[in-house]
């Protein structure tokens, strides 16, 4: 009988910068397309230290054997401090970042187990979820421990991270359509406003202009120039 493989899993978190539907460049629009996910986890809440700890021993027994003479120099761990991103979002929490390549499409769960599609707008950064994961050492290029993306789990909603702030519309009052037509005549009125161009009335259609008949012109005959050279009328 055969052994079922079974991923571990993630402490629960906030999902940030989730790209979970449709895979995209790993680095900032280059790179091979992947799916990724970070999970920003709170050390203080218990239940996530727990599995913190964990996973903190499983990358030092992964260490161990990957490199049995001591970590290179520059090496990176799969654990990032929220305290150097930045993100005040992330400041005194570890943030955890998975990933998977194309042929690793994850399947997102919700919290009864129903798949999760992105029409239905429950994952965004901010929402509350886990994920599993593979830990595994790497050393092509820079050398360190990563966490390969596996499935995901939500949990629930969150505050929207990056721009969801919340909405007030208290802060306006409903206006009726053609409002801002009438607004026009009466803003030369408001104190400290601008004043409104006036527009010029449209043209009145005026009867067409009847010819005045004038008399003949008659020839007048102009005195002879003194000194005037033969046909011309400019003295020398």
């Amino acid at each position: 009988m055969s052994e079922t493989r079974r991923r571990k899993q993630t402490p629960i978190g906030i999902l940030s910068y989730p790209k979970l539907f449709t895979p995209e460049p790993k680095y900032q629009g280059q790179g091979d397309l992947v799916y990724s996910l970070a999970i920003i986890c709170d050390p203080q809440n218990p239940e996530v230290a727990q599995v913190l700890q964990r996973m903190q021993q499983e990358e030092a027994t992964l260490k161990a054997q990957q490199w049995p003479a001591g970590t290179p120099a520059g090496w990176r761990s799969c654990f990032i401090d929220g305290n150097i991103t930045g993100d005040p979002h992330s400041m005194g929490k570890i943030i955890l970042r998975l990933r998977s390549d194309t042929s690793h499409k994850p399947i997102v769960y919700d919290n009864n187990l129903a798949i999760c599609t992105q029409e239905m707008g429950l994952v965004y950064g901010g929402c509350v979820g886990r994920a599993t994961y593979e830990m595994y050492a790497y050393t092509k290029g820079s050398q360190g421990i990563a966490l390969s993306l596996g499935d995901v789990q939500w949990l629930g909603h969150g505050q929207k991270l990056g721009g969801g702030a919340q909405s007030h519309p208290d802060d306006f009052q409903a206006v009726e359509a053609g409002a801002y037509d009438r607004a026009q005549q009466v803003v030369p009125n408001m104190p400290g406003a601008m004043p409104v161009p006036a527009v010029a009335p449209s043209p009145m259609a005026q009867p067409p202009m009847q010819p005045v008949a004038q008399p003949p012109m008659q020839p007048v005959v102009q005195p002879a120039q003194p000194n005037a050279a033969p046909g011309h009328g400019i003295p020398w």
